[in-house]
């Protein structure tokens, strides 16, 4: 398959330091492409991969705390986005781990499918928004919990997120903490 996978745009993948979205979408792209899939990364600019990747943005947005400006702002994640969905004939799915801007040009364009992992908890605007949506997107949950939370939404799959399990060997002698 032609596989579009679109991180958010505001760190590499793998991410350094750091263990949060962008590990989980390494891990995926590195495993489809060993499964022989022509995977496209749109990704970060300072992102690796085997697959082709695409860095839509010059730079990496500037970091600041998560949740304040520019870490979430709209201008960085739409110019990401745009550039991610610009040319959808090229793939047979979108996987989509990216914001809202993302899977809504997916969702209003309708071909080829999209996949999109929600990756946050439920608020009452996210919620507003995804039911307008769900009918277009396919919906993957991470935890049951987040399943619970949204009844009202179509999910298409529960997929926790993934781990490297060579990254964390066994140890007889632990210290006071699982990994």
């Amino acid at each position: 398959m032609r596989i579009a996978i679109v991180a958010p745009p505001w760190f590499a993948v793998p991410p350094t330091g750091y263990g949060g979205v962008e590990l989980v979408v390494a891990l995926e792209t590195e495993a489809l492409v060993r499964s022989g899939h022509d995977v496209t990364l749109f990704a970060a600019p300072g992102s690796v991969t085997t697959a082709r990747l695409v860095t839509p943005l010059s730079a990496p947005p500037p970091q600041a705390a998560l949740g304040s400006v520019p870490h979430g702002h709209v201008w960085y994640e739409a110019g990401h986005a745009a550039a991610a969905y610009r040319d959808v004939t090229s793939f047979d799915v979108i996987h989509d781990h990216s914001g809202i801007i993302g899977p809504a040009i997916g969702a209003v364009l309708g071909t080829p499918p999209v996949v999109h992992t929600l990756h946050g908890p439920w608020s009452d605007i996210s919620r507003s928004f995804y039911a307008r949506l769900d009918d277009r997107l396919h919906l993957v949950a991470i935890s049951d919990r987040q399943r619970q939370d949204n009844p009202a939404v179509r999910y298409a799959w529960l997929v926790y997120n993934g781990i490297d399990l060579a990254a964390y060997p066994m140890q007889s002698e632990k210290q006071d903490y699982l990994a």
